[in-house]
């Protein structure tokens, strides 16, 4: 018996990094041929959730925090929102052998670094189904590591704003028919290759993710202007500075 009163579960589940709260338990409770609703009202009644997941899953208490940020102190109450959501690297769950997994959507995880597999993080979220290999296209990959550093670089917050900033610009010239049939060849070969590799994307996401490298690069601009006012304008190669202006 455990110090939160709970007996430890016979069988372990490693959480997810970034995972929810929500999405470990019902992860513990399948594995364990338990109810998940039931194990939910397990952990719910008692006072220290961190403690209790504890107890049940037999991990320290002081390390859970690091995988499930919903357990940190003045951890936002409504960060589980949908909206905030995204489901797990489908290949990281299977490694961790205990079903699909959901994490919260961070700005700084949108292609899993493990296994190079595309999960978009807030502003681009797919669906489990809708993932995809990220190696077979080598200007998504570039990106997605430049993407990372910047996020590093900048912090969270801010990084996540610019990017989402230049989603918006490309949504706009989306819904205008400014990205389909584009002169620029590289554009056009990645997006081939994308719908080839996410055959479950929507033409309007494929749009969008071949645009990918471009809106990293245009979003690396807007935080420098921004933090150097008086800096001289560097348009990025692949057009998005055309689009802010056109949209």
């Amino acid at each position: 018996m455990s110090a939160a009163g709970l007996i430890v579960l016979p069988l372990p589940v490693r959480p997810l990094g970034g995972e929810t709260v929500s999405s470990y338990l019902h992860r513990l409770a399948m594995r364990n041929g338990v109810s998940p609703d039931r194990l939910a009202r397990m952990v719910g009644a008692h006072p220290d959730t961190t403690e209790a997941i504890a107890a049940l899953s037999g991990l320290d208490p002081r390390t859970l925090p690091s995988a499930l940020p919903q357990l940190r102190p003045g951890f936002p109450d409504d960060a589980d929102r949908a909206s905030r959501r995204c489901p797990a690297c489908t290949w990281c769950a299977l490694a961790a052998r205990a079903g699909p997994a959901t994490v919260l959507a961070a700005p700084d995880r949108v292609v899993c670094r493990r296994h190079r597999r595309w999960i978009g993080g807030p502003v681009l979220a797919c669906r489990a189904d809708q993932q995809f290999d990220c190696a077979s296209i080598p200007a998504m990959m570039a990106a997605g590591s430049r993407h990372h550093g910047l996020a590093a670089q900048w912090g969270l917050p801010g990084y996540g704003a610019a990017f989402a900033e230049s989603i918006h610009t490309l949504g706009r010239a989306q819904a205008r028919g400014l990205l389909v049939g584009h002169g620029d060849q590289a554009i056009n070969d990645r997006r081939r290759l994308l719908a080839s590799a996410a055959p479950n994307l929507s033409g309007t996401a494929l749009d969008i993710l071949a645009w990918y490298p471009a809106t990293v690069a245009h979003t690396a601009a807007i935080l420098r202007r921004r933090h150097s006012p008086k800096a001289t304008p560097t348009p990025t190669r692949d057009g998005l500075e055309y689009l802010t202006h056109v949209t």
